[in-house]
């Protein structure tokens, strides 16, 4: 969201300057170099570089986009008194909030720290992830602007080609190699007898640390010529190759995957957590039922009959955001208007 937001706000004739650790397959231009040696170090370092960076650019406002909370500390250094936005893409599953990852403290703490700052706001992803900021940091200055896929920059051409075989039912999923995005309980559920024997091909698009476990997985279920696993690749372009797109996570903010799936007008399968509710809305197409055993039942017909898919795309279709684009820059000009006007 925070290319996006840099990209809508020259479009709209703003000066904005992008600053990350590492941004893979972005422009060389804005994608800073990252740092050689320990991870620590290599926090400390970027931080300090972007706090003398952004003393020089001297910007109005600061806009963080944190994975966690526990980057709180990194953007209040940075930011070092301009306003500051901070943006949780997600908050931790539970009640406990981690260390910061720089300050070593309770990122409970921090952040309590920075909702009694002037000029600073919080912005949270889903109504789910509002509520729990509210109840957690009563009184902080809270806004909801919902991650959301713009066309122009997600529907490009891919420069990958995707390599299913020839006559399958062509299956994709985006994201990291971890627990939390549930690859693991798909591949159970395909593995099934009710839907391992049919025309179908799954290809998970990320890298991360449970590679081993699901490629030990894939094989000791026999799938090996059914599922692949092909790493970290630009993700853009790559929906419309797929006849539908699973997204089995355990737990989310606002994620991205299925939304961008949606504006590419491919069907999309989702498991059922609070973020993948709030999206689907009230009839929930797409939605699997909370019992993994049940999975099985709901994949086969999908996955038998291109008509049903095509049913699927067509009850999703009120989902899509006709105009995602104005309906992002609305969203966070209004949360910037405000800190401004209280800085």
């Amino acid at each position: 969201m925070g290319l996006s937001l840099h990209r809508l706000a020259l479009e709209h004739g703003h000066a904005s300057r992008v600053d990350a650790p590492e941004l893979p397959g972005m422009p060389e231009e804005i994608a800073p170099q990252i740092e050689r040696g320990s991870q620590e170090a290599r926090r400390w370092s970027w931080v300090r570089r972007a706090r003398r960076r952004r003393q020089a650019y001297a910007p109005e406002l600061v806009h963080a986009h944190l994975a966690t909370p526990a980057m709180a500390g990194a953007a209040w250094l940075i930011a070092a008194g301009a306003p500051l936005v901070l943006t949780f893409q997600l908050l931790p599953d539970g009640h406990t909030f981690p260390r910061d990852y720089l300050l070593r403290l309770p990122s409970a703490f921090v952040l309590r720290r920075l909702a009694r700052r002037r000029g600073a706001h919080f912005v949270a992803v889903s109504r789910n992830d509002r509520e729990r900021l509210s109840a957690r940091f009563p009184g902080a200055p809270l806004a909801l602007a919902p991650n959301r896929s713009v066309p122009q920059w997600t529907a490009a051409e891919p420069s990958y080609a995707l390599p299913y075989p020839e006559g399958v039912v062509r299956l994709l999923s985006v994201g990291r190699l971890v627990t939390q995005k549930g690859f693991d309980r798909m591949l159970a559920a395909l593995a099934s007898a009710a839907v391992r024997e049919l025309p179908w091909h799954w290809l998970i698009v990320g890298e991360g640390p449970e590679r081993g476990a699901l490629e030990r997985s894939i094989a000791s279920l026999g799938l090996n010529d059914k599922v692949q696993l092909l790493g970290a690749l630009d993700a853009r372009g790559l929906f419309q190759q797929a006849d539908m797109v699973l997204c089995p996570s355990r737990y989310e903010g606002a994620p991205l995957v299925p939304t961008e799936a949606l504006q590419a007008q491919v069907p999309v399968l989702l498991s059922r957590i609070e973020p993948h509710l709030e999206l689907a809305g009230a009839l929930e197409p797409g939605i699997l039922p909370a019992a993994e055993s049940v999975w099985p039942s709901q994949l086969e017909p999908l996955l038998r009959a291109a008509d049903a898919r095509a049913r699927l795309v067509e009850q999703q279709a009120a989902l899509r955001c006709e105009d995602p684009a104005h309906a992002l820059w609305s969203d966070y000009l209004g949360v910037y208007s405000r800190v401004l006007s209280h800085a």
